[in-house]
C-alpha cells in the first residue's frame, strides 16, 4: 500500500501513512482472523466515518481547535477514501485471478454421457458435510 501511494502522491505521500497504518490496523489477519487493533485493545477500532457520525448525531462535540474548517476535512477525506476504494477494488480484482489460477489449477473439464452413473447428494447431506466436516445421513 506505500509503494502505491508513493506512486501515486509522489510528492505528498507522507500525507497518506496515518490511513495506511489505519488500514493495516483495522485488517483482521488471515492467519487469526482478528485485526491487530482488536488483538492490542481488545475492542473494535473506531474508524474516521464512525467518528464522522458521531459528531453529526450529537453524541460527540466538533473540538475547537480543528486545524481546517470541517468542510475541507471532509473534502479532503472523500478524495482520500476514493482513492483507497478504487485501490482496493484493483487489488481485489488482481487477488481474485490468483485465487481461481491456484485453485483451478489441478481441475480437469469433466464429461458426462448420457447412462454415466454418478453420485448425487441431497442438499441437507451437502449443508451437514459443509457444518460437521463429515459424511452423515446417507
Amino acid at each position: 500500500m506505500l509503494s502505491h501511494a508513493v506512486r501515486e502522491h509522489q510528492r505528498q505521500w507522507h500525507k497518506y501513512v496515518r490511513l495506511i497504518v489505519w488500514a493495516l490496523l483495522e485488517d483482521p489477519s488471515a492467519t487469526t482472523g482478528v485485526s491487530p487493533y482488536m488483538l492490542v485493545y481488545g475492542r473494535v477500532s473506531r474508524g474516521p466515518l464512525a467518528v464522522i457520525k458521531e459528531t453529526w448525531s450529537g453524541e460527540r462535540e466538533i473540538p475547537p481547535d480543528l486545524g481546517k474548517p470541517v468542510e475541507d476535512y471532509l473534502q479532503d477525506l472523500q478524495e482520500k477514501l476514493g482513492e483507497a476504494a478504487q485501490y482496493a477494488a484493483e487489488h481485489a480484482g488482481k487477488q481474485q485471478a490468483g485465487y481461481v489460477g491456484r485453485y483451478n489449477l489441478r481441475a480437469r473439464h469433466k464429461r458426462f454421457q448420457e447412462g454415466t452413473k454418478l453420485l448425487c447428494w441431497p442438499q441437507r447431506v451437502v449443508a451437514s458435510c459443509l457444518i460437521s466436516g463429515k459424511v452423515q445421513g446417507l
